[in-house]
């Protein structure tokens, strides 16, 4: 079981890696997290079994975060998952990917400017829009967790200056994505036209932030797991009635999967104590692993037709430019 949930682990990883770079950073987003969310669910439960255990091991589709270690105690449900008590033990590797793309878009604006090139400003924005906010969306389901358990149990200014700093960006990211439009590319094109849906991904942030808070501070509380499903409920009504996406199925049933394991793990945490928590506990990790892997199947099959949605548009574009090109001749 363990040498599963590991494999499923990497085979997320490797397949939301791809699809960001190669075809849509948006599939990827939405799709990694699901096992960000199934892993963070396990915070409210109280004791993780040994048949529990090999869920721990999604944590990696967190991010990898090795450098810093502490001795800050935490409460066995935090510890046994592997967090730590301090921000930047919890998070620090992936500061340099959040960072990067900003690096680089700054570098690429100072050279547009002093060139004067249109194209390479085009590319040093599209950089700091679409792909700063989107390797900051991957990582912001971790991030959050780190700097609400630094808020409680590690209270260090640095953890708080630096999760605050990440906070503002993304604030800073939502404002733009509302006000300055241009060049953040999938953000706005996956959605309908209409100025309401083209800003649904600052109700989807909104969302995931208030979700990865919930998990951490009502962790403690037996309602904590039905905050989550009310939320995710909430939202995934949302979708069906608003229907923001131009394709909506898809979003739809990694919302549908994503309430199934909090809802798992909200009744496992209700039910520890009963009758019911050998069953619970024997079953629980079957039905996650089964989860994810059918999600990640059905996802792959919706990259497969975004892979032809593209190259039918781009046949036609190439037809329409051979078409244009015989008419001036």
């Amino acid at each position: 079981m363990k040498m599963m949930t590991e494999v499923t682990a990497f085979l997320y990883i490797g397949i939301c890696l791809i699809c960001f770079v190669f075809l849509s950073k948006l599939i990827a987003i939405e799709l990694i997290l699901v096992p960000q969310v199934a892993f963070a669910g396990l915070i409210m439960i109280e004791k993780i079994e040994s048949l529990l255990q090999p869920l721990a091991n999604l944590r990696i589709t967190n991010g990898y975060n090795p450098l810093f270690k502490d001795t800050v105690p935490l409460p066995p449900r935090l510890s046994i998952l592997f967090y730590q008590g301090q921000f930047l033990s919890n998070f620090n590797a992936c500061l340099a990917f959040i960072i990067l793309p900003i690096i680089i878009g700054l570098v690429m604006l100072a050279i547009g400017k002093v060139r004067k090139s249109k194209n390479v400003l085009h590319y040093s924005y599209r950089t700091l829009k679409e792909w700063s906010f989107s390797v900051l969306l991957i990582f912001q389901f971790q991030f959050t967790i780190s700097f609400g358990i630094d808020f409680i149990y590690g209270n260090t200014m640095m953890g708080k200056a630096i999760g605050g700093i990440l906070f503002v960006g993304l604030l800073v990211l939502l404002v733009l994505l509302f006000k300055r439009p241009l060049n953040f590319g999938e953000f706005k094109s996956y959605f309908r036209s209409e100025p309401r849906y083209l800003n649904h991904y600052i109700i989807v942030v909104f969302f995931r932030v208030f979700l990865a808070l919930d998990l951490i501070f009502l962790s403690e509380n037996r309602a904590c797991g039905f905050v989550a499903l009310g939320l995710s409920g909430v939202y995934t009504l949302f979708l069906i009635i608003a229907r923001p996406y131009l394709n909506n199925i898809r979003p739809i049933i990694n919302m549908v999967f994503t309430m199934g394991f909090l809802a798992i793990e909200s009744i496992y945490k209700m039910n520890f104590y009963s009758q019911d928590a050998e069953f619970m506990t024997s079953y629980l990790p079957l039905f996650i692993e089964a989860g994810l892997l059918v999600l990640l199947l059905i996802n792959v099959i919706f990259m497969i037709m975004e892979i032809r949605s593209k190259y039918k548009k781009n046949q036609l574009n190439d037809y329409q430019k051979n078409e244009d090109d015989s008419f001036d001749l």
